[in-house]
């Protein structure tokens, strides 16, 4: 049996745009995402990124 760390543990939050050959975009944040966080991210990256692929 393998023993984990007993110290203090930090959540992150990992998100990326999907495609069928490959992943886009991706993020990582050092804290769970909050709505506002989502909001940026998608106005910023996705949207730009997904529009001017299917342009």
């Amino acid at each position: 049996m393998v023993s984990a760390s007993h110290s203090r543990w930090k959540s992150a939050a990992f998100i990326a745009g999907s495609r069928l050959d490959a992943i886009t975009t991706p993020l990582i944040l050092g804290d769970p995402m909050k709505g506002t966080a989502f909001l940026a991210y998608f106005r910023s990256y996705l949207c730009p990124r997904y529009n001017s692929a299917t342009s």
